[in-house]
């Protein structure tokens, strides 16, 4: 993931929305004292977090799923159709199960609460930068309880090389075009094998992907 550099210090470009006022300039705030962090806008609406998204280029995007205009989720179900080259990191104070899971489906690589203190905070940004998963300290308590632990790597023997290889690199946080390009591979060919480990795996969504990926050690939490 492409990061800015200043001096010797590479810094994550970091775009914050939600709908307060006070919460963004909070998170700034908190922001500015990372060496390796930079925010280069902020939002209140969805639709502005798109138009930012496409001509600041962060790296990450940090966004509250209640926005105005256009929710969050929808906002980064946008960003990845479009194929636009940042990672989301959804912070907010909603703790519900089900909508955990419809942030990753949207597309979102990491879920924070707004309890969290600032070191989880920058510690999501770095993660999901670095193309990891992340979950604050009680959401992974909450995917946990849900039945969806992490565990050690087991064999796949029901999924070629090649599943696997997309499979892990869905997981990493990789969109459908950046893991044609790492793969050398056409988008279709990527829809393709997403779609034969649905079917292989019998699971429905990408969020089962991610449950999957969770419970063989694909990803951590």
């Amino acid at each position: 993931m492409t990061a800015r550099h200043i001096g010797t210090v590479p810094r994550i470009k970091v775009l914050i929305a939600d709908r307060q006022t006070i919460v963004r300039q909070g998170v700034r705030s908190l922001l500015e004292r990372e060496q390796d962090i930079e925010v280069v806008a902020d939002t209140a609406d969805g639709e502005a977090l798109l138009d930012q998204a496409r001509q600041q280029a962060p790296d990450v995007i940090v966004t509250e799923i209640r926005l105005i205009l256009l929710s969050g989720l929808d906002a980064t179900r946008r960003a990845v159709a479009e194929g636009l080259p940042c990672r989301v990191l959804v912070l907010t104070d909603n703790s519900d199960r089900e909508t955990i899971m419809a942030a990753f489906d949207s597309g979102a690589r990491g879920y924070l609460l707004k309890e969290a203190d600032c070191h989880c905070l920058a510690e999501g940004i770095r993660t999901v930068n670095g193309r990891g998963t992340y979950l604050g300290p009680r959401v992974s308590d909450l995917l946990v309880s849900s039945g969806i632990r992490p565990a050690a790597p087991e064999p796949l023997p029901q999924l070629t090389l090649r599943e696997r290889e997309v499979l892990q690199l869905l997981a990493e946080g990789l969109s459908s075009k950046g893991i044609a390009f790492q793969l050398g591979i056409s988008n279709k060919t990527v829809d393709t094998f997403r779609r034969q480990c649905l079917k292989k795996l019998r699971l429905k969504s990408s969020a089962d992907l991610i449950r999957f990926a969770l419970r063989t050690g694909l990803a951590t939490l």
